[in-house]
């Protein structure tokens, strides 16, 4: 099973201290290791001490949608339902991220076309469906009051060894922890001892890549409005957020799923 909590660790805490270099979530443990203070990030409150809304999600999806200027291109989609029983007026500013078990992090809505979302909510067929834009805004108090939206990834890997989804905003939650001092230069990556991808790897990012372009290109995305705001930590601390976290099953090879549901396995919340 994989395991969230190296990639909790890379992406809460070891990014905002390396900004400007591409280093994935294995790179930045070997960095956090080799500064000799690898980080535990801290639990949640196992009593919510503040707001907290409350996140159904279904099974992870995945459909064919035709971008413009590109063609029929496959992507994962989620539906969810927020409910706010805080007793009080809320505002509903959600993200939510995929990873993989490679450590690559998808930010939902980024390089996914407007006319796609409106395709994949057609072919749902809920209409009380918000997209990640609609749904965003005050959420009042009450079962009757919930929303229900959407987020979509494109899918670029037909045999993924994880799917898991990070939801943030659904809690006010959080946590200031101080950044460790590394020594960026001093590390290399196992089995690479210039840090430097070997021709395989670098050939598949590129082909990634080149398809990212083509999506993006069509049409611009949405996932820079549809970010949260976030509170601003002092220099060489990161204010971490409670997130709900939710593992997926695995389906194997998905050249042919097609909208079949891929079950979710666990969700818990951590800091991140």
């Amino acid at each position: 099973m994989f395991s969230s909590r190296p990639l909790l660790i890379a992406s809460a805490l070891a990014l905002p201290v390396l900004a400007g270099a591409a280093f994935n979530a294995t790179n930045t443990s070997a960095v956090l290791a080799a500064s000799g203070m690898l980080l535990a990030a801290p639990e949640p409150d196992p009593v919510p001490r503040r707001w907290e809304l409350q996140i159904e999600a279904q099974p992870l999806r995945m459909a064919y949608a035709d971008v413009p200027g590109v063609g029929s291109r496959p992507f994962y989609y989620l539906t969810y339902k927020a409910t706010n029983v805080t007793g009080k007026e809320q505002t509903l500013a959600v993200s939510f991220e995929l990873s993989t078990a490679d450590g690559n992090v998808f930010r939902a809505g980024r390089g996914v076309p407007l006319e796609v979302t409106k395709q994949i909510i057609e072919h749902v067929g809920n209409p009380l469906l918000q997209d990640p834009i609609g749904i965003l805004g005050p959420i009042q108090h009450g079962r009757e009051n919930a929303r229900e939206g959407i987020v979509i990834w494109p899918l670029e890997d037909f045999t993924p060894d994880a799917l898991i989804v990070y939801a943030a905003g659904f809690s006010g939650e959080t946590a200031t922890v101080e950044l460790p001092k590394v020594n960026v230069d001093a590390v290399k990556v196992e089995g690479k001892p210039d840090g430097k991808p070997d021709a395989a790897a670098k050939a598949t990012q590129e082909k990634k890549d080149k398809g990212k372009a083509a999506v993006a290109a069509s049409q611009p995305d949405a996932a820079a409005v549809v970010m949260p705001k976030t509170e601003k930590a002092d220099a060489g601390k990161v204010i971490l957020r409670k997130t709900k976290v939710m593992e997926f099953k695995v389906p194997g090879e998905m050249t042919n799923l097609r909208d079949a549901a891929i079950p979710l396995l666990s969700e818990r919340w951590i800091m991140r």
